[in-house]
């Protein structure tokens, strides 16, 4: 995981926008960095370079204690890193909704991994319960078919349980 991380916190309209960029790790500074925090909040995501153990549980502490204060979370441009942990541990969102999400793939021609970026709501196969897939996505740079780089089930479960709790 590299470097420390820095938290970029700025409106947009009635939305607090926070960009986190580096590691979650026990030297971030969440709870001092997103203090003022209230309302409606979007979590930028994408430059968020790992979470470790330590890093998960301030998060969570963190989520929990702007629980009182927002009434709203989104989550959009959520990095690899981060949807492993969304996966991995239910309180990781806390209320929040994830809008988009970066996703491998391969590219069989080039022989890179590519990291692309998901809007759900532009995507039908990412908003069907317990049927979600991955969709089908081209190589920037050499227009062949990408192969999804996980097992959809496995990586796209975070979503199966944001869909089913939308449901409720």
């Amino acid at each position: 995981m590299a470097g420390k991380l820095a938290i970029d916190v700025a409106m947009d309209g009635e939305t607090w926008v926070v960009a986190l960029k580096g590691a979650i790790d026990e030297d971030a500074e969440l709870s001092t960095g997103l203090k003022g925090v209230s309302g409606r909040v979007r979590f930028e995501m994408a430059a968020v370079s790992g979470i470790n153990s330590c890093g998960v549980r301030e998060w969570i502490n963190v989520l929990r204690e702007m629980d009182g204060r927002v009434m709203a979370i989104e989550y959009a441009s959520v990095s690899v890193p981060m949807v492993q942990q969304f996966n991995m541990i239910l309180n990781a969102r806390g209320i929040g909704k994830v809008m988009s999400f970066f996703a491998p793939y391969f590219c069989g021609a080039c022989r890179k991994p590519r990291e692309m970026l998901l809007k759900i709501e532009e995507h039908k196969e990412l908003q069907k319960v317990g049927e979600l897939a991955a969709p089908a996505r081209k190589c920037p740079q050499c227009d062949q078919e990408l192969e999804f780089d996980e097992i959809d089930e496995k990586y796209l479960n975070f979503l199966d349980l944001q869909l089913k709790e939308k449901r409720r």
